[in-house]
């Protein structure tokens, strides 16, 4: 549970960090013509093809889950985020999912592919902007 919690509250602390520059950037420029969720890409997925979207999402995430179990048994267990949660069996899958999601995933994706890449996208255009 302390892990969990620690891990949780890491999380949190690093979300509201992250997205601090994005807000305030929002809350300057852009409120009054647009929502801060549609403006850093948090949006709904719109589809009609629902079972293909989860078949999809499953068959990636096994696909990534796969090579991971190979990439990281190149590497000294020690020095990489997993040494935390070694040993602590299905306890340690909240304190697992509060890193990967509030720790690593949402804050990644709201100031790189939110923020930065879309800010850039403007000036540099599509492939200008995914190059840096």
């Amino acid at each position: 549970m302390n892990l969990f919690m620690s891990k949780l509250v890491n999380g949190i602390l690093e979300l509201i960090i992250v997205s601090f520059i994005p807000f305030m950037t929002w809350l300057i420029w852009r409120r009054k013509k647009v929502c801060f969720f549609d403006w850093i890409g948090l949006k709904k997925v719109q589809t009609q093809q629902k079972g293909r979207l989860v078949q999809t999402i499953f068959g990636f995430t096994l696909l990534c889950t796969l090579f991971s179990v190979v990439l990281f048994s190149w590497f000294d267990p020690s020095k990489t985020a997993t040494a935390d949660f070694s040993g602590k069996g299905i306890g340690a899958l909240p304190a697992i999912l509060a890193y990967a999601i509030l720790g690593t995933a949402l804050p990644e994706e709201i100031f790189f592919r939110g923020f930065l890449l879309k800010r850039l996208q403007g000036k540099l255009g599509f492939l200008g902007a995914n190059l840096i």
